[in-house]
């Protein structure tokens, strides 16, 4: 299913350093912010476990660590400032929803989104 991957944080080699908090304050928003796009567009949100597990594994490598009740504001702060990222852009993602629509190439829903 579709989701956010941030391949260069999840190589084997990487997979074992810890993610400082301030990189996870920018990457928890980015990973929820397909759930976040798909919670505002449809009653139901079908998909969103890539994300929310990715968001898990880089909470669990924060430096300083996390105790179970910080990961669960930091999984609800992350999905805010998700919904808000798209509010803030929303002519962005309207273009590029109805460019995937049509079955665009990777290029035309950058340039959708460019001259949103």
């Amino acid at each position: 299913s579709p989701h956010v991957e941030f391949g260069e944080l999840m190589t084997p080699e990487r997979m074992m350093e810890k993610v400082p908090r301030d990189e996870l304050n920018v990457m928890g928003p980015l990973a929820m912010s397909g759930l976040a796009a798909e919670g505002m567009q449809y009653d139901d949100v079908k998909g969103g476990q890539a994300d929310l597990l990715l968001l898990q594994l880089l909470m669990d490598r924060a430096e300083p660590r996390m105790t179970p009740a910080e990961q669960q504001d930091f999984t609800r702060w992350s999905v805010y400032k998700a919904i808000e990222m798209v509010k803030y852009n929303r002519r962005a993602h309207d273009a590029l929803m109805e460019a995937m629509t049509e079955g665009k190439s990777v290029y035309d829903c950058i340039l959708a989104i460019e001259k949103a």
